[in-house]
């Protein structure tokens, strides 16, 4: 954009080591805000390993920004959220969930990003509930 504005190459490039400098190209900074964001809306690990891709962040500042977020440990919590919203969404009087339901279920919580096990082991919980 500062090419595009008339700006030389060496300011350019002067402009950006400022920036690092001062801490406004933090590329993990980044992906900590952005991981925080998407937890918080109850998305997956897929779907945030997905995001942070699609933000052309490099590789190993995508699978340390994960692992330093304990996202293994907070899908299960994700995923309930995930499904305790859809459920109320859908159905605010939380009619009780058949073996119709499920399939769709499953597909919603997969696009979201979560893991099969995980979504599994969700609906699994929620069938026997409503036991």
């Amino acid at each position: 954009k500062l090419s595009v504005r008339g700006f030389t190459d060496a300011d350019i490039q002067t402009a950006i080591a400022e920036c690092g400098r001062w801490g406004y190209l933090d590329e993990k900074g980044y992906a900590e805000i952005v991981i925080r964001q998407l937890v918080r809306k109850n998305f997956g690990s897929v779907y945030i390993s997905g995001a942070l891709k699609a933000r052309q962040l490099p590789g190993e500042i995508i699978s340390a920004a994960l692992q330093a977020a304990g996202l293994e440990s907070l899908q299960l919590e994700c995923c309930r959220g995930a499904l305790r919203k859809k459920l109320l969404r859908s159905d605010p009087n939380h009619c009780l969930v058949n073996a119709e339901k499920k399939p769709g279920l499953y597909r919603f919580l997969f696009r979201r990003g979560f893991p099969a096990d995980i979504i599994h082991q969700v609906l699994e919980e929620l069938s026997l509930d409503q036991e």
